[in-house]
Formats: C-alpha cells, structure tokens, sequence
C-alpha cells in the first residue's frame, strides 16, 4: 500500500484502489492460509518412499483439514477422483494407517472388492 503513495501519478486509479482494498488483501491472506496444507503436499506425494497408501492418507486427511472446511466440497471431489479401489485397500492393509480416516462407503467398497 505504501507503494501506491509512493508512485502515485504512475498507478491507474482503478488499480490503486484495488491495491488499497484491505478486504481483497483480508480475502488472498486467507486463501493463503486455506491452501497451505495443500501447496506442502505435492513435496509429501514425490517422496521416494511414499506408498499409494501414504496417498490415501494425505487426500483423506486434507479432507478432514479444518483450513479447507469452507472447501469441502471442492475437496470431496477432487479426493473422489484421485483415490482408487487399489488406494483404499492399500490404505485399509496398511499397518500404520488402518482404515483411520475412511468413510462407510468406502469401507464398504474396499469390502466388495476383496470379495
């Protein structure tokens, strides 16, 4: 914002008065802060020894973020389309993980699949 005072004559108006809505500022920092679990993710999945159940549990934990509530839905789709029968049965033999965080349908499905 003090850029805006500084350079005055060279800004458009309609930009500096963007740039000094506070409110925008307010809306990206909380963006900012909502997405930070999911830009640490990418880093976790490309991991030599991560597992596909090391996935299930990275996308069914970011589901349950408290940071991506007003996302939920955003996120049960994007969950839905990554993870497989082949990553929930992974994720429900897994020693460490064991079903934590899998819904009933998903249970139900890993299920029938080993039937």
């Amino acid at each position: 914002m003090n850029i805006v005072h500084e350079y005055e004559d060279d800004f458009d108006k309609q930009i500096a008065r963007k740039i000094q809505d506070i409110s925008i500022h307010c809306n990206a920092r909380d963006l900012a802060t909502q997405l930070r679990p999911i830009t640490v993710a990418p880093d976790k999945a490309q991991s030599d020894s991560h597992s596909i159940a090391d996935s299930c549990h990275m996308w069914l934990t970011l589901q349950q973020d408290p940071l991506l509530k007003t996302q939920c839905g955003v996120m049960k789709k994007f969950c839905k389309q990554a993870l497989t029968i082949e990553h929930l049965v992974a994720y429900k033999l897994h020693p460490l993980y064991q079903s934590e965080y899998l819904i009933q349908k998903q249970m139900e499905d890993v299920r029938i699949s080993n039937h």
